[in-house]
């Protein structure tokens, strides 16, 4: 059975395999619905596709 969740949020972190205690890539949420201000994190396995909210400023053009 494969489950898909959806998580919206900032991320706020990204750790590459060498830092990672399961040697992968890793990127850590904050902000999303089911945690809220809590950090949270997701391995490169875990994922099946990341997307940016068009809706959202691209902070870099603040630059």
């Amino acid at each position: 059975m494969l489950i898909i969740l959806l998580y919206r949020g900032f991320i706020t972190a990204v750790t590459i395999p060498g830092d990672s205690d399961d040697n992968c890539y890793e990127i850590d949420l904050i902000g999303t619905k089911q945690y809220g201000d809590s950090y949270f994190t997701l391995t490169e396995y875990e994922i099946k596709s990341i997307e940016l909210d068009p809706d959202k400023e691209d902070l870099r053009k603040s630059e």
